[in-house]
C-alpha cells in the first residue's frame, strides 16, 4: 500500500482562504497608505531642504561677519590720542612681579605707558593693558594661527602667548598690539 496524501480537509481550506484574505488586506492597507507616506516623505524633504538653506544663509552671514571682524581687529592700531576714547583692555597677570609699566609698554607696543594701569590682589600684580581686541579660540587654533589672522608677521605669535599663556580651545584670548 502506498501512502496517499490525505485529501484537503475543511480546516485546511479555511486556513488557506484566511491567509489569502490577510495577504489581500495587507496589500490594500499598504497601497492606501503609500500615498500618505509618499506625501509625508516629500513634506519632510521640503522641510529639510528649507532648513538646510536657512542654515547655509546663517553660516554665510556668520562667515562674512567673522571675516569683517577679523579684518577690523587686524587693522586696529594703538592710538594714545584716540578721539572716540574707545579702547579694549586686557588683564595681564604678573605673579613674579617682574614687569613694570615701561617694560610692558615696550613689550606690547604701547606708546604711552600711562595708559597701563596696575593693581595688586593676593600679592600678585595685575595690569590693565590696551589690546587690539579679543579672539574666541576655536579647536585647532594656536597662537601662530591667531598671529596669521591679526599680525603682518606670524612670528609675533609670541606676543599672544606672552600675554595669555598657553592657549586652550574655547578660551577668550587677548590680542596685544604688534609693532
Amino acid at each position: 500500500m502506498e501512502n496517499a496524501a490525505p485529501a484537503p480537509g475543511r480546516r485546511d481550506i479555511l486556513t488557506a482562504v484566511a491567509v489569502f484574505a490577510l495577504a489581500v488586506l495587507l496589500m490594500l492597507l499598504f497601497l492606501s497608505n503609500k500615498t500618505n507616506w509618499t506625501r509625508q516623505i516629500a513634506q519632510a524633504q521640503h522641510q529639510a531642504d528649507s532648513l538646510r538653506e536657512n542654515v547655509m544663509e546663517k553660516y554665510e552671514t556668520l562667515r562674512t561677519y567673522d571675516s569683517l571682524a577679523t579684518r577690523a581687529l587686524a587693522e586696529n592700531q594703538y592710538d594714545p590720542r584716540a578721539e572716540n576714547g574707545y579702547r579694549i583692555y586686557g588683564l595681564f597677570k604678573d605673579p613674579e612681579g617682574y614687569y613694570d609699566w615701561e617694560t610692558l609698554s615696550a613689550k606690547f607696543h604701547i606708546s604711552n605707558p600711562k595708559s597701563i594701569k596696575r593693581s595688586e590682589a593676593d600679592g600678585e600684580k595685575w595690569y590693565v593693558i590696551p589690546v587690539k581686541g579679543v579672539h574666541f579660540v576655536r579647536p585647532g587654533q594656536s597662537a601662530t594661527t591667531l598671529a596669521r589672522l591679526y599680525y603682518a608677521n606670524p612670528a609675533d605669535s609670541v606676543l599672544i602667548t606672552d600675554f595669555n599663556g598657553p592657549l586652550r580651545s574655547y578660551q577668550t584670548a587677548f590680542v596685544p598690539f604688534d609693532k
